[in-house]
């Protein structure tokens, strides 16, 4: 109750500082947020989500609010899940993309796929307190390949959402390598039966083209929409470029001027706007 209350009076003095943008995004998910944590939509419609501090997305949307996260993403996700049928969350981290598009469409099915144990717990929690019943959590790791794969987490005091499955980090940076199931999409697709794709979301730190390759199949057989985090790697940039245009899609940077239509993907060097948008339709928000 008292770190609550803390809470409580330092957003007081938080709210007009923020309000001239002097409270970066980055300052305000290291600011821990305790308790139970709401974003109210244009809608009027409300989701929660339970912090004790540690998640990085609650702390920011605590914080700042409505921009405090992805905000030039989250207006366009909440506008494609309103139309689709099943949406795949990969690299789900909490859960807020996919509270998101359970809240704004309860008839959608979401799968949520997050492979770290604390980050699952916290996906779970938040899906009770929202009493959604259309988010399916899947506690794997997503890649080309079906087996057995090595998580390497980074030292930090927040829970880590720069985890990776590929060899990002000195090994001086990290903290500990989990084996954890790993699946594609093409299979996990095939072994539930699933009839059409239209909606995802992947953010799994520059492992996005290991991503893509174990699904190309679904790609083929349904053209899905996608937001993708584009970390500024060139090897990332590349593939991404040449994969999504032989399949015709056209790539949108997503910022705060609006999504902006891009013939070569390059990722936010200032890390400030790290999502595009993939579709094979001409598309407007």
């Amino acid at each position: 109750m008292c770190i609550k209350t803390i809470n409580f009076i330092i957003k007081l003095f938080l709210r007009p500082i923020a309000g001239c943008n002097l409270i970066s995004k980055n300052v305000a998910l290291h600011i821990p947020a305790v308790g139970k944590i709401s974003l109210l939509l244009r809608t009027g419609q409300r989701l929660f989500m339970e912090n004790e501090g540690r998640d990085e997305v609650a702390n920011s949307i605590y914080w700042l609010g409505k921009k405090g996260y992805d905000s030039e993403s989250i207006e366009i996700w909440v506008g494609l899940a309103r139309k689709s049928k099943v949406i795949f969350d990969i690299g789900a981290y909490t859960g807020l993309y996919s509270l998101l598009a359970a809240l704004v469409n309860s008839k959608a099915k979401v799968f949520a796929f997050e492979p770290i144990d604390a980050h699952y717990n916290h996906l779970k929690r938040n899906i009770e307190i929202n009493n959604f019943d259309n988010i399916v959590p899947v506690k794997k790791i997503v890649s080309d390949k079906v087996g057995i794969n090595k998580l390497k987490i980074p030292y930090g005091s927040l829970l880590q959402g720069s985890a990776s499955i590929i060899d990002k980090f000195d090994r001086k940076d990290i903290e500990e390598e989990l084996l954890i199931d790993n699946i594609t999409i093409d299979f996990f697709i095939k072994e539930k039966n699933i009839k059409v794709v239209d909606l995802v979301k992947i953010d799994v730190e520059a492992a996005e083209p290991i991503v893509l390759k174990g699904m190309c199949e679904t790609i083929q057989n349904y053209y899905p929409t996608f937001i993708i985090e584009v970390l500024p790697h060139k090897r990332v940039e590349t593939f991404l470029q040449e994969f999504f245009q032989s399949y015709g899609y056209t790539g949108y940077w997503l910022t705060d001027k609006g999504q902006i239509k891009k013939e070569v993907v390059k990722g936010d060097t200032t890390y400030r706007f790290s999502n595009y948008l993939f579709s094979k339709d001409d598309l407007h928000y």
